[in-house]
């Protein structure tokens, strides 16, 4: 749980650092984009002016000579030499600006349509001198300077249209440099929700899963502690019995003691019972704490098996059922502990003969299955019902809940000694059909 707690809030300590990274990043990219486009904007503007004031000045430089030509007044001739003086400094300005090779160009063929026209406009005015008169000014005004002055005003008109188109590309240009830094923005942004989404669904998950481990676990100590009381009950009723007896016993002896001999063998099959109990659960406690001991070698299988039945014989001819016991091959052996082996066969025969009816069957057997070795505890009883096959090995478990005999600690011990071997014990029966209880275990050593 602290690992789980320590992964989420760092987990959410770096959306927050990424949510945080991402606005501070797009503040400064929208500031960056904003500035981009003031710089954009305000350079090409400031061409387009400079464009816009050479053409004025073409237009100007056109005029006042045109009037001076025609009117022939000296004072004119100062207008005209300002707007000379005009034009040739703004050229130069733009000469100055940082612009584009065409741009360069435009401004070179403006200024030598200006050379002409002012070449062509002195060549005019030095005419003049020779006194024509005005009709004649006019046309050689018209004749001399108007291919001139459409020329200057044509290489204007490209230089101002040039300008205005790289006006609109840059407009457009800052428009692209918003939209991509828009788009990556929406996209970090996009990545930082995503990341909380996926934090935050992990988070739910994972806390709905410790929530269902807590409520199982919880209902696991529920029946844990149910199952305890259970045996405490089982185990009080059954040690009293048997200190019962052995109270009773004993005082039969001291009222009795020519019958001792058979009263102590009584006392000793009682105690033997009571040791019985106690290693059943001296042997749930190890197998809960993985301290099962066992001490494997080689067994030979047919041996383990007649001692077995050899064991539950009695018990089974009290109740007129046949029991068989067979091994393929007969020289089978097995790499196990004896004795733990003998104690799951025990208790799958006496769990057999315990539900098989009178005049019943119960075979025991044993075959080479690959590398392991199988055995198979098969009984003619009333069968396990589908619903309590999945609680058959569970510790305490019985399927009379009412049942006060036995700790319901049989077959637990059972799998936990199988599994203890490398292992596994399962069942298969239904219910009118019988049982069979099958292990099995390595062949060779493991």
């Amino acid at each position: 749980m602290g690992d789980f707690r320590t992964r989420t809030v760092a987990g959410f300590a770096v959306v927050v650092a990424l949510t945080a990274g991402v606005a501070v990043a797009a503040f400064a990219l929208a500031g960056r984009a904003a500035e981009q486009r003031d710089e954009l904007i305000s350079k090409y503007s400031r061409d387009l002016v400079s464009a816009g004031q050479i053409r004025y000045a073409t237009e100007r430089l056109v005029a006042t000579s045109r009037g001076y030509l025609l009117a022939r007044e000296p004072g004119l001739l100062t207008n005209v030499q300002a707007a000379e003086a005009a034009l040739l400094s703004r050229l130069d300005e733009l000469d100055q600006l940082p612009n584009r090779q065409e741009v360069l160009e435009l401004v070179a063929q403006v200024r030598l349509a200006s050379s002409d026209y002012l070449e062509a406009l002195h060549q005019v005015m030095a005419q003049q001198q020779a006194g024509p008169d005005r009709r004649s000014m006019a046309d050689v005004f018209e004749a001399v300077l108007l291919p001139k002055r459409q020329a200057l005003e044509r290489a204007a008109a490209q230089l101002v249209a040039r300008q205005e188109q790289e006006l609109a590309q840059g407009r457009q240009q800052a428009r692209a440099t918003t939209s991509r830094q828009l788009r990556l923005m929406a996209g970090l942004g996009s990545l930082a929700i995503g990341l909380a989404i996926f934090l935050s669904w992990r988070t739910a998950k994972r806390l709905s899963e410790l929530y269902e481990a807590e409520r199982r676990a919880t209902q696991e100590a529920e029946r844990a502690v149910a199952a305890r009381q259970d045996l405490l009950g089982v185990v009080a009723h059954d040690l009293r019995s048997p200190l019962q007896a052995i109270v009773m016993k004993a005082g039969l002896i001291e009222r009795a003691p020519e019958k001792a001999s058979d009263y102590a063998q009584a006392i000793v099959g009682v105690a033997k019972r009571m040791a019985s109990l106690t290693d059943s659960l001296l042997d749930t406690a190890s197998i809960e704490a993985g301290r099962l001991t066992i001490a494997p070698g080689e067994c030979r299988v047919s041996e383990i098996l007649a001692a077995a039945k050899e064991t539950f014989a009695e018990a089974a001819g009290g109740k007129s059922i046949h029991l068989e016991h067979a091994v393929e091959p007969a020289d089978l052996v097995v790499f196990a502990d004896p004795q733990r082996l003998l104690q799951v066969l025990s208790n799958l025969l006496g769990n057999a003969i315990k539900f098989t009816g009178a005049g019943g069957r119960i075979s025991v057997r044993a075959f080479r299955t690959g590398e392991s070795v199988q055995f198979a505890v098969s009984d003619t009883g009333p069968g396990i019902s589908a619903e309590n096959l999945p609680h058959l090995f569970e510790r305490y478990w019985k399927a009379d809940a009412g049942e006060r005999s036995g700790a319901g600690l049989g077959l637990y011990i059972s799998r936990g000694i199988v599994q203890a071997h490398g292992g596994r014990l399962w069942v298969e029966s239904r219910l009118g059909e019988g049982s069979t209880f099958l292990f099995e275990l390595p062949a060779g050593r493991w």
